[in-house]
């Protein structure tokens, strides 16, 4: 399993990855600190917050 979604009735989703099995440069491209294991992304609708955020 890559990762787990879970979609909320506001148009958000989140989504939890294990990041311990990249590479390093997939985990440079997430910006993950060296010694996380998983990520989480928030991804919310623009007229919720007109950004993506990370963390890891």
């Amino acid at each position: 399993m890559d990762s787990i979604y879970a979609g909320f009735g506001n148009g958000a989703w989140l989504q939890v990855r294990r990041i311990s099995d990249l590479t390093e440069e997939q985990r440079e491209r997430l910006r993950a600190p060296a010694n996380a294991d998983i990520a989480i992304n928030v991804i919310r609708p623009a007229e919720l917050a007109p950004q993506i955020r990370t963390v890891a």
